[in-house]
């Protein structure tokens, strides 16, 4: 470049272009330049240091790069400059005041989203007088005097980002007349009294934006003025009522608040019915994941220009209240994790018709899901799971065109409305923030719904997760199937599916995870580089063959099915009372066969019927098959003695009628009888169910009013069996009691637990418990041992603690295949571990 072009040069605007490469040290030779900007591209390479040549330099971005190295001292030496832009690079080293020293004139400093770190002594007093400072990411370190230079800039002030840097301790009074104020994701506490207005002549103007969110602030909700427009107060520890915030702060004058975010508190209580048709600017209202009751109050639909609601994780119950249908803005419902109940309002998809996100999963929804819901012809993310409905699926659901391929969607959202939602795919609940536009999601799992999967759902090429799993669903996978070439994650497991697995599967190239467990399909699996990466568990409980499955050769028999995986309470084995019931002549000869540990559950049940023998006699005869019989063991069989309950009631004066009938029966037509009674399965006791796992026997118990629970009968067995020391089983190893069972997830474990949790770990006791998780995994390789432990013992709270070496209690957590079984057990070291060999082997000895 020419002398005459590098010292004439005063303005240079090369921003938002796609320059790469790094920045050239003629940079600083433009010796009258005031006016550079190259933000938004993307230049790499470190900042020339003769940058601090630039003496008539007065505006300097350089954001949005990928630039690195250290941020040059040189930059000291623009004595004229007045705003440094560098956010938002790679950046990293230490800031000391030497970077600041004749920068008198600054007055903007946009440093965020970088790796540096600010050194200065404790009593420096800066050169400048800034009027908007951002250092998000930067280290400040945990020393509050970082904030003390900062008094010297409140006079001047009005916007103020420190968020994630590290601070901590209480906020300076005076921090909170800041007009734009973000301290969040840091360790500050304490209490917030009053967020004032911003003082009249206020740089910056009157509105006003605070976020504190994801600190330790505690206490009740502040007093806020009302000029505030956004407030962020979530994941903190904020308490009480929320009536005093929502009326108090619109008496006699009129609320400018468009963002208000409370999620993640401990706030309780009902909201006011009259209160919010007060807060008319409301754009955005989070509340989620706090103790909040009562019903949605009708004055929600005062909210006209409401465009996010999110009341997830309360207590709220009641119906979606009628007027909300006036909240013609709505982009985002989510009313998910609550005691909702009623049908899904028909208005919905007709005066609700911009909705992008409805999530009203986990609540008592029922009814069916009708062909208004299809008029949401814009929506992204639908998730009506863990509810009660009932009926087919729509087939009009093609009617989503957003799922449908050559459509542009505009969301057209401020920064203001919420871009985040949590969202259960690929088997686990995820949280997408940014790109949550990206995410188009149906959710229909743990409902009622029959029928068949329409066809009709294909055509939404653009669907990127759909679970239908946990229904009692009919008929054929459609084969059009293959055209979801955008499916990443597909549940239609625990239903009751037929015929093959469509061949199109194997085009589905973006598919991540595949779950048909659980149904009747039949058949060989496809085969493709897709399906073969996939676990066994996708295919299990069905009568496939093929890869991946372990024994290609036959089908896998019917697992225990969806419905009865939930509704599992606990309870006691069979094998265990048959050798107190049909004692035989050879039970000291008879050689002891592979060990087995046993699950029992019980399901609720009216049947008053006795204990069934017939699955204990399958039981010992399967494992017995393996062994060799002696020649006599006919005869010996034939010489088992009546059970105790049946010979006590024949030799009994009091039986009466029944001793009489007794009499005019022969012992064959007595035990023809019984056998008759016990081939009813509904009228069955106990009943046995197929784990598909080696070494493992699950029981299902129809319990009756007033039995005891699943623990107090195992622990009962335990304590006598230590006291007898009495030998009771040839082929039982342990017996273990489940009080809950789910599908193995974190999110399906945490929600299981909480009843167990509430029962065995109250929040209020004088002496706290000492607890540990025994965990064990059979036939399963996904899941993973650390976080299950850790899921669990986060449910437990905080007041009791966990001791490995001796715990008061035990958390039995049992994974088999894809099911995880759950329950509670005391004394476990003290008698042995549940093993019944060992509590009887001084007997023996």
């Amino acid at each position: 470049m020419s002398n005459c072009f590098l010292e004439a040069l005063e303005y240079l605007d090369l921003s938002e272009n796609q320059l790469s490469g790094g920045l050239t040290r003629q940079f600083g030779e433009f010796k009258s330049l005031r006016y550079l900007s190259l933000g938004e591209n993307s230049l790499c390479g470190e900042i020339p240091k003769n940058l601090g040549n630039l003496s008539s330099l007065e505006y300097l971005s350089l954001g949005s790069n990928k630039l690195t190295g250290n941020l040059p001292e040189s930059m000291g030496q623009i004595y004229n400059l007045k705003q440094l832009y560098v956010n938002d690079n790679m950046l990293e080293g230490i800031v000391t005041e030497t970077h600041f020293a004749h920068l008198s004139n600054l007055t903007e400093l946009l440093a965020s989203g970088n790796n540096l770190t600010l050194k200065v002594i404790p009593n420096w007093i800066p050169p400048f007088k800034l009027q908007r400072l951002q250092l998000r990411s930067w280290n400040l370190g945990s020393d509050s005097r970082i904030l003390s230079w900062l008094e010297t800039q409140k006079k001047y002030i009005w916007e103020l980002d420190l968020s994630s840097t590290g601070i901590s301790g209480n906020v300076p009074s005076w921090l909170l007349n800041i007009r734009a104020l973000n301290l969040s994701n840091n360790q500050l506490c304490g209490n917030i009294p009053v967020i004032n207005n911003p003082q009249d002549g206020f740089q910056g103007g009157t509105q006003k934006v605070v976020c504190f969110s994801s600190n330790n602030f505690s206490g009740p909700l502040p007093i806020i003025g009302n000029t505030l427009t956004e407030l962020d107060l979530s994941n903190n520890s904020f308490s009480g009522d929320i009536f005093h915030f929502l009326c108090d702060a619109t008496k006699n004058k009129t609320n400018e608040l468009r963002v208000l975010h409370l999620e993640g508190n401990h706030l309780s209580g009902e909201l006011p019915e009259d209160c919010l048709m007060n807060w008319p600017s409301l754009i955005m209202l989070k509340l989620g994941n706090n103790n909040f009751s009562g019903k949605i109050p009708n004055s929600i639909g005062s909210l006209t220009y409401l465009q996010t609601l999110n009341l997830y994780g309360n207590k709220f119950s009641g119906h979606i209240p009628f007027s909300m249908q006036k909240c013609k803005e709505l982009l985002k419902i989510d009313l998910s994790d609550n005691n909702l109940d009623g049908n899904i309002p028909t208005w919905m998809g007709t005066s609700l018709s911009k909705l992008l996100f409805v999530i009203l999963r986990s609540n008592k929804l029922s009814g069916e899901i009708t062909s208004t819901i299809c008029q949401l012809n814009s929506i992204r993310i639908l998730d009506l799971s863990d509810n009660n409905f009932f009926g087919t699926i729509p087939m009009c659901v093609n009617n989503f065109t957003s799922m449908k391929p050559q459509r542009k969607i505009c969301l057209n959202l401020t920064n203001l409305v919420s871009k985040s939602a949590s969202v259960t795919t690929k088997g686990s609940e995820l949280h997408y923030d940014t790109i949550l536009r990206l995410v188009t999601n149906i959710d229909l799992s743990k409902n009622n719904l029959s029928g068949d999967i329409p066809k009709e759902i294909t055509s939404l090429v653009e669907l990127r997760s759909l679970n239908l799993s946990g229904n009692h669903l009919t008929g054929l996978v459609p084969d059009s199937i293959g055209n979801m070439k955008q499916l990443e994650s597909l549940d239609f497991s625990r239903n009751s599916l037929s015929s093959e697995i469509p061949s199109s599967f194997t085009i589905m190239s973006s598919l991540s995870y595949l779950n048909l467990s659980c149904n009747n399909l039949t058949g060989k699996i496809p085969e493709s580089t897709q399906l073969l990466g996939f676990n066994e568990s996708s295919f299990i409980g069905n009568h496939l063959c093929g890869r991946p499955l372990t024994n290609p050769s036959k089908p896998t028999p019917t697992k225990i099915t969806g419905k009865e995986r939930i509704t599992f309470p606990t309870i006691i084995l069979k094998s265990l009372w048959r050798a107190d019931r049909y004692p035989t002549d050879n039970d000291e000869h008879t050689r002891e066969s592979e060990n087995k540990n046993v699950i029992a559950t019980s399901g609720d049940a009216s049947d008053k019927s006795g204990l069934e023998t017939k699955d204990d006699l399958s039981l010992e005869k399967q494992t017995q098959e393996k062994e060799e019989k002696p020649e006599n063991h006919d005869k010996q069989e034939a010489a088992v003695v009546e059970p105790p309950v049946k010979r006590q009631c024949m030799e009994s004066p009091n039986c009466g009628n029944l001793s009489k009938k007794v009499e005019d029966k022969s012992v064959d037509k007595l035990i023809e009888a019984e056998l008759a009674e016990l081939g009813d399965r509904s009228k069955r006791r106990f009943c046995k169910l197929d784990t598909g796992c080696n070494g493992v026997v699950f029981i299902q118990m129809r319990k009756k009013d007033g039995d005891p629970s699943p623990k107090d009968i195992v622990q009962h067995m335990m304590t006598s069996l230590a006291s007898t020391k009495k030998h009771v089983s040839r082929f039982l190893l342990r017996v273990l009691p489940v009080e809950a069972s789910c599908y193995t997830s974190e999110e399906e474990i945490k929600r299981a637990i909480k009843p167990l949790i509430d029962k065995h770990f109250p929040m209020e006791i004088q002496v706290p418990r000492k607890f540990a998780v025994l965990y064990d995994a059979r036939a399963n390789t996904g899941a993973d041992r650390r976080k299950v432990i850790d899921a669990v013992a986060k449910c437990v709270p905080s007041s009791h603690k966990v001791d490995l070496a001796n715990p008061d209690i035990n958390i039995v957590v049992q994974i088999v295949k894809t099911v995880c079984l759950i329950g509670v057990v005391e004394k476990y070291k003290e008698l042995a571990k549940y093993n019944l060999r060992q509590l009887s082997s001084s007997s023996k000895q």
